[in-house]
Order: structure tokens, then sequence, then C-alpha cells
């Protein structure tokens, strides 16, 4: 776990580097090429970068959790007293001896590499805090927190020298009981200006051993710095543990009734999450083996940038709560672990989504989307029956974006769809994105800013590539569809004289299709599709899953003027209907229902059947 040194010889003895050469995404400023320095930045301009009330706020905190050494007076923050203020069940409190690391790593900043991990004093800890809360971004350039957060948690290759150090007895403890009983009290002989080791912490707690090809070895340089698989899982578990707490204690008294966390739920979660970004190892078999697993920042840029580019706001939330809006006479853990914008927002109702799913969907939808902290069930196949004619009386007329989220049983795969040695999938959680109001037409419709998403069992985003407008597909004879992938752009067309279900419309050439009576469906894509409306999987080659639909839901992302709007919008066009159909409105008329329902082709007096 942290910063590790590799016994690759001489030619591997660099110092630390981020080398994605060519990489437009991330500025030269930032890279780590020898050859380039990072913008020099002292503590002062770095301070300027704080409110006068922040800046005390992290004076205070530092001053409660000091310890200070009486030989020579120096002041720093322990890992003991840092891991009690973050306040981390057990389960969770190995993300925040990462924390600490990374406090403790870039608490010297611009010169992290030639200094390394140092003692947490009030200057480092103030540069570190003013890093990791996101501060020296800029609008136009967001990647330094994220570079910066990465290398202080990296696998660092060693530094360049002829003998590598031993690796001291002691190393970072994992959790505070075994700060209380493994601790070693630094000599009162150590002078000024302790190393971590001298204090207890060491970061040599893994070696890379040097049994790897040339071709290995090459691959390994080109992706740069990477970081361990199972400090990452510990990671998300940190941000979706926020996401539970904070919806549990917004439902209930915490002191009457304390949180239930399903903590292997976020394990489980946390997991899958890694896994799509790079999918584990079968060859090793030991959990060891998996855990010692390394996910270069190559890959995990380019996962971040297509299915997660929020990803880090609610650790960014969740430092500056911790350690930026303390009292003056009070260190009392805050009952908010971020900040109540940054908070994730989460349907009214939902019997699909949890908040885990929601935090997920909150990575990637837009800005505007998470100010709304409530979305509104517009639609439910389980409570409002699986109809055309009912989903569109509930989902159309809405002005602001919504979500469609279809849970499913997995009726039949092809052979593509899964690996031999993984489990056959029996279940789905599906959706899309849709910007605009949803419309009935013969021609597809949806813009850019559309995307599709798996949430389970794996986490993937397929945005658009911008070389089809096949995005959505609707029509009450046909179905719905997402994705087109064909080069022909003619939608399908619905049967004129249909007398049964089987001579309905088949739809074909699409990401993700339901059928008109929104019960069946398919999830398909080929390995290389003539012309996708959406990026093609990066998990898988090809797969192809038809599906029976088990609930399907669909949310309004808008405030509630969105909502009150749909309803004046539906009751303007049942009035003008019935003006031209002549129908004389008066009050407790069961006739008018009745008129009104066919109208909206809920009854249709054809067949005298619902439809």
């Amino acid at each position: 776990m942290g910063q590790t040194h590799s016994r690759k010889g001489p030619e591997k003895a660099r110092v630390s580097t981020i080398v994605i050469n060519d990489t437009p995404s991330i500025p030269t400023t930032h890279r780590r090429n020898p050859g380039i320095e990072r913008p020099r930045s002292g503590y002062q301009h770095v301070k300027r970068k704080l409110k006068r009330i922040e800046l005390f706020s992290l004076h205070q905190v530092f001053d409660d959790l000091k310890t200070t050494f009486p030989d020579d007076q120096f002041e720093c923050i322990e890992p003991k007293r840092f891991l009690e203020h973050l306040d981390l069940p057990p389960q969770i409190e190995p993300a925040g001896v990462l924390l600490f690391k990374s406090f403790s790593y870039l608490g010297t900043f611009p010169n992290c590499v030639s200094s390394g991990a140092v003692p947490l004093s009030l200057d480092a800890f103030i540069t570190a805090f003013v890093l990791l809360s996101g501060r020296m971004d800029t609008e136009d350039d967001d990647s330094l927190f994220e570079d910066l957060f990465f290398e202080s948690l990296a696998i660092l290759p060693a530094p360049r020298t002829t003998e590598i150090p031993p690796a001291a007895e002691a190393i970072v403890p994992q959790t505070v009981a075994e700060v209380e009983t493994g601790a070693q009290e630094p000599s009162s002989s150590l002078p000024r200006g302790l190393s971590l080791a001298d204090l207890g912490v060491q970061f040599d707690d893994f070696d890379l051993e040097n049994d790897t090809s040339p071709e290995e070895d090459k691959e390994e340089e080109e992706e740069g710095l990477s970081i361990l698989r199972k400090d990452l899982i510990n990671l998300f578990e940190l941000l979706l543990w926020i996401v539970e707490m904070e919806k549990q204690e917004s439902m209930i008294i915490p002191l009457l009734k304390p949180a239930k966390i399903d903590f292997d739920n976020i394990s489980i979660m946390a997991e899958r999450v890694v896994n799509s970004i790079k999918p584990k190892d079968a060859s090793n078999t030991s959990p060891q083996q998996a855990a010692d697993q390394c996910i270069s920042h190559r890959q995990f840029r380019t996962w971040k940038e297509r299915n997660a580019p929020h990803l880090f706001k609610t650790i960014q939330s969740f430092i500056y709560s911790k350690f930026a809006m303390c009292t003056q006479h009070s260190l009392a853990a805050m009952s908010d672990l971020v900040l109540k914008q940054d908070t994730v927002p989460v349907p009214n109702v939902s019997d699909i989504l949890d908040p885990l799913y929601c935090s997920l969907l909150c990575w990637r939808l837009p800005e505007k989307c998470l100010k709304n902290k409530q979305w509104e069930r517009l639609y439910s196949g389980d409570q409002d029956g699986f109809s055309m004619n009912r989903f569109a009386s509930h989902v159309f007329k809405y002005p602001d974006p919504t979500l469609i989220i279809i849970q499913a049983e997995i009726t039949s795969d092809s052979p593509n769809s899964a690996s031999s040695s993984s489990p056959p999938l029996t279940t789905l959680i599906l959706g899309a994105y849709i910007p605009e109001p949803w419309k009935s037409s013969k021609h597809y419709w949806g813009g850019s800013d559309c995307f599709v998403f798996e949430l389970s069992p794996t986490f993937e985003v397929y945005r658009p590539t911008g070389r089809n407008d096949q995005y959505v597909y609707y029509h009450p004879d046909v179905g719905i569809a997402f994705g087109g992938t064909s080069v022909l752009s003619l939608p399908p067309k619905a049967n004129t004289k249909r007398t049964s279900a089987a001579a309905a419309p088949q739809l074909d050439n699409f990401l993700i299709t339901l059928d008109n009576s929104l019960q069946n469906g398919s999830y398909k894509q080929e390995s290389y599709p003539e012309k996708p409306t959406f990026e093609k999987s990066a998990a898988r080659k090809s797969f192809s899953y038809t599906f029976q639909t088990v609930d399907m839901e669909v949310f309004g992302l808008g405030n509630e003027k969105a909502r009150n709007a749909q309803e004046k919008e539906w009751q303007f066009e049942q009035r003008e209907a019935m003006k031209r159909a002549g129908v004389n409105i008066r009050r407790d008329d069961q006739s008018v229902d009745k008129e009104m329902l066919r109208m909206a082709g809920i009854i249709n007096d054809e067949d005298r059947q619902e439809r």
C-alpha cells in the first residue's frame, strides 16, 4: 500500500514519473518527465488559495491534533490522531490510511519527488489540504488534483541509488487499534526534520521482483505510475460509504437509531467498479496475488474520462468538511460528511435505484442534473403497468432531462457474451440519460448529450461517437430503442395491420431495445459495428443478451417546476382534445373520465380491451 520501490536495476531507478507521452489530457507542466518541472508554488502562494476563516479552521485542527516532541519542539500530526479525526468505521479505515499517506506526500509540493513523504507539520498539512480540496485546479485545467492524488498513492519506481536501503521494521498502522498497540515513540536524540520512518510510518511495504520480461518492462515504463488494486478498492469503499451514510442520516435520527450500513454490499460494489477499470487477472488465484495487482494511471484516467468525470468531487468535499469547517471552540465531528451542494441526489421513491447506484450515476451525469437533490419517479412499470400508452402518459411532456432504468432477467445470451470461467449472468440493470423531452416519432431523435449505461453487473458508460444520430427511437406500435449501429438511417416501421404479438416489427441493430409491451428486450453489441451511435464496450469485445423486464422506472431530473409544467401540459392537451371532440364537460360525469381514457389510447373500442 502506498509508495514502493522496484528492484529493477539501474535502468529502472529513475525519479517517479507519469510517462504518458503525447497525451493532451495531462498538461506538460504536470508531467513527471526529468526535463519538465512543475510550476513553482511556495507555501505562501498556496496559502493565498484559502479564505481567512478556512485558514483559521486548519490552524485550529492542527493545534488539536498535533504531537509536540520535547527535544526540539517539533510539531506534526501523527497517523493515530489523523485517523481518529476522520472517525471512520474499522471497515473503511484503510482508506483513511491512504488519505494520510497522500497528505504526507503532498506536503512538500511542488518538490514531492525529491522530498518524498514527510511528517505532517503545519505547513505540510495546509499545503496538502489546498491540493486535495481542489483549490489549485482551475476551470480550464482540473487535472492537477487527479495527477497528484494518484501519484501520492502510487507504487513509485526506485530512486537513482546504487544501493536500496533495507525496509524499516515499522509500517503504516492499518487501524487505530494497531496504532495503539504498535506505534513506537521517537527517540529523544532524533533531530528536527524527522522522517516518517522515525515516526513509525514506513511506505516500503511492497517490493516488485525483477521477474518480468523486457516487453513487460517496456509496457510498464510506457504506462508510468500504478496503484495497487486493493488500494483503489479501499478508496471506492470510502466514496460509497460516504453516500450511504449521508442518506442514512437524512432519514433517521442518529442518536436514537444508529444507521445500519451494509459493508459487504459496499465492498462488492467497490470491487465491481475496479473490475470495470481493469478486470482481475484470472491466472492469479490467491487473494494476495489479486490484491497485489496494479492499475496504471493511464488505465485509470481513460476509465475516469469515460465513466466518471465527477469521481473526485466527493473526496474533495469530504476532506474540506473534515478539516475546514471546525468552530473556534470545538472540533466535534461534523454531522455532514460532505458539503450540502456535493451530496448525491436520490429518487423520492424507487424499487431499483439505491444510494450506491445513484452515486455511480452522479459520477457521469452533467453538473446541472446534480443541483436538484431529489429525483421524482415519473413512471414505474410495476406500479403503473407495462404499456406504451401508460408510459407516454407518465413520461411525455416532462420538459427536463430524464433517466430510464431497466431491471431485467436474462433469458438467453450468446457464447461470446462472457468468458467460460465467469459465472453466467442472470440479471442486468441498464439505462439511458435523455436530456430532452420524450417524443413519439417515426424518426430518430436525441442529441450528443445522450448516453447509455450499465449499472450491474458491470459499471460502464457508452458515450456518443458522433458517427451516427440514432440516439433514441420511440414508437407506440414498435417499442423503444437506444443506440443504432446500422449504416442505414431508416428507422423500423410499424406493421399497419397486426393481428398478433408475433407479427410485431423486430428491432435490430440497436444497443438496447424494448418491444412495445415493454416486457421483452435485448442488449447487444457486435465486435465491429458498422456505424455505432455509442462507443463500444471497453470490457467486452462483443455480447448479445435477450431479457425479460422485471421492472422499469423513469425519473425526472428537474425540480418541482418541471413536474408542474408537465401536469399543466397534459391538462391543456386533454381539454383541447375534448373540445375538438365536442365533449360536454360536466362535474361528476363518469363519461368524461372514460372519454379521456379513450383519447389517451388506454381504452380501445375496436378490441374492447385495455391496452
